[in-house]
């Protein structure tokens, strides 16, 4: 359904007034998105995903089918790992439960998606964890640490598998930040070939007119 938003399928638990949109977005059935969510022009979301609360997703992010963002965080070193120690969301019509005196806990803490991250279907990626744009995770990745930009990882704790670029091209590419250029500027660049791209947008970038004062 197309609204001032982008498209956000009717099956879709989005509450608008509640999230942070940069628009153009696409949002396809059966996602969830948590209120105190930033969503980035461009940005997708397949089906079936869900974005916790406190998530932020730059620009132009990919996310794939079934992934989960910013995955809750349970107590491992309290006297249990079950949530009636910390919250008060279930059960409070049982006396029992109501009168637990509770502790400080933070279950989904903030959560960073830079710019031009691609999500492979079904990865997890804890809340708490930053990552840099350009990265790439891999399908099935559950994701406990944060991410080096331009990064492709995977596995179970993901790791570490290979960078995009040489470590040079990476620095350029985060120095010219081409998510923020308008996308009628960048239209025309020759896409397969990155350093050709570099060239052209660092010419782009200079361009007095383009962010005028």
């Amino acid at each position: 359904m197309e609204n001032k938003y982008g498209r956000i399928a009717p099956s879709a638990g989005v509450p608008t007034d509640k999230i942070k949109f940069e628009p153009p977005v696409d949002i396809a059935h059966n996602v969830t998105v948590y209120a105190g969510s930033e969503i980035g022009k461009y940005t997708y979301i397949n089906v079936g995903s869900v974005i916790y609360g406190g998530v932020s997703l730059g620009r132009y992010c990919s996310v794939g089918r079934s992934v989960e963002i910013g995955a809750a965080h349970h107590p491992v070193d309290y006297l249990s790992t079950h949530p009636f120690q910390v919250a008060r969301s279930l059960f409070m019509k049982d006396p029992d439960y109501a009168s637990v005196e509770r502790k400080a806990w933070r279950f989904h803490r903030k959560t960073h998606i830079g710019h031009d991250v691609w999500i492979g279907a079904k990865a997890c990626i804890m809340s708490g964890v930053t990552i840099g744009s350009g990265a790439v995770i891999g399908a099935g990745a559950v994701v406990t640490k944060d991410v080096e930009p331009y990064s492709i990882i995977g596995g179970v704790p993901a790791k570490l598998i290979k960078k995009r670029f040489p470590d040079e091209v990476i620095a350029e590419l985060l120095e010219v930040e081409w998510w923020d250029i308008p996308m009628s500027k960048i239209s025309k660049l020759p896409f397969d070939d990155i350093y050709s791209c570099l060239v052209a947008l660092k010419k782009i970038k200079s361009e007095k007119s383009l962010f005028p004062a």
